[in-house]
Parts: C-alpha cells; structure tokens; sequence
C-alpha cells in the first residue's frame, strides 16, 4: 500500500471533498480518485460514498482512516529523527530493523528523504530487538526500529508507539462467540504465534508457559 495513497485518502477523510482534498494537496481530484480507488481494488471494499452533501466514509473507510492517520504519524516521526542525525546531507547511514517495519514504515520514508538528499546511503540490515540493541551500543548503527524494545539505561528511544496484536481463529473455534479471547483461556487450547525467535513470538510463548 503506497503512503501517497494514504495522504490522498487521510485529506479526503478529514476534508469530506475531493475538491477540497485536491486543494489543499494541489492536484487534480481525477488524481485523488485513481488512488482511492487503488486502495479500494487492494482492500476488496469501498472506501467512500460519494453523495450531494459530499463525501461520506464506508465503515471499511473509517477503520482505514484511524490507521491510515496513524500509519502517517508514524512516517513523520521516522523521518524527523532521520533529519536530525547532525544535519548530515551527504555520507551513509546505518539501520538495524525488525522485518516488519521495512514495507510499511522504513522504505516510504527513506524514499522521500532520498528524494530531498539524494547524496545519503542508507545501510539497512534485518535484525532482533537484542540485536538492535548491541548494534546502537557497539556504533554500528545510527538508527534502530524495533518491536518490544527492551529497556536499556543506556539506549535513548525517540518515538514509540502501541502495537495491537489480534487472535485469529475459525468462526466455529469456542473462543469465537465469547466475550473475551483473553490469556486466561489460551493455556487448554492449541495455539500458534510468530516463529520463536522473534521477540513477539517470545513473549508470547513466554506469557503462556507463565499460565500452564
């Protein structure tokens, strides 16, 4: 999903115009429609209804606008800290990043600042939240995203954020009508989480064995 797609849309929701939202981002709302319905063919849903009053978001369009704001936010962020690495324009720079963050996060706003200063390299290897760690320690990276960070005294974070974890299951599944998926219930039944090796798949495995 393209992070331009996703400002088109963010500026949509909140204006409630395409002539509005193409206003305010300076281009032809023909261009705005082509992305929303992109991001309509990706998601197999409707986005918005368009009617005399305006536009009014589907229910498929408001979930997509919280996480579309969030999701932008988040951009933001990254590429502020990435500008205040000293005012450096030109040289390389070193990332140590959970795989999770590259698509979403990482490669749009690595795109942009690419864009602005041309001149920077980026160096960007996959790694564990213990390994971003030791790599920030050791000097080997500049720059370190990561999910569950673990604390360090001497390891500053920036920016953090929440992250929502989901249980997925069969419409028959016995967990599926009640009113809660909590732990409590997971330690009778057979479950399965990220590979053990990465730190989601740790806590989890860790928080259930806690419960046997």
């Amino acid at each position: 999903m393209h992070w331009r797609a996703l400002r088109y849309f963010d500026t949509v929701a909140r204006s409630h115009s395409l002539r509005e939202a193409a206003a305010r981002l300076h281009i032809a709302p023909t261009a705005i429609s082509r992305q929303i319905d992109l991001l309509e063919h990706q998601l197999g849903a409707p986005l918005i209804e368009r009617g005399p009053g305006g536009i009014r978001l589907t229910a498929a369009g408001e979930l997509l606008a919280v996480q579309a704001r969030r999701t932008l936010r988040d951009l933001e962020r990254v590429q502020e800290h990435i500008s205040d690495l000293k005012g450096l324009r030109t040289g390389k720079v070193s990332l140590r990043v959970a795989e999770g963050v590259v698509a979403g996060l990482l490669v749009p706003a690595l795109t942009e600042l690419n864009q602005r200063h041309p001149q920077l390299q980026f160096d960007i290897q996959i790694a564990s939240a213990g390994q971003v760690v030791e790599a920030l320690r050791s000097g080997d990276a500049d720059i370190g995203l990561t999910f569950f960070m673990p604390r360090h005294d001497d390891i500053l974070p920036f920016a953090s954020s929440r992250l929502e974890h989901h249980a997925v299951m069969a419409p028959g599944h016995p967990l599926a009508g009640g009113p809660s998926c909590g732990w409590p219930n997971w330690p009778s039944i057979p479950w399965r989480c990220p590979m053990s090796t990465m730190e989601c798949g740790k806590r989890s495995t860790k928080r259930h064995d806690a419960r046997m």
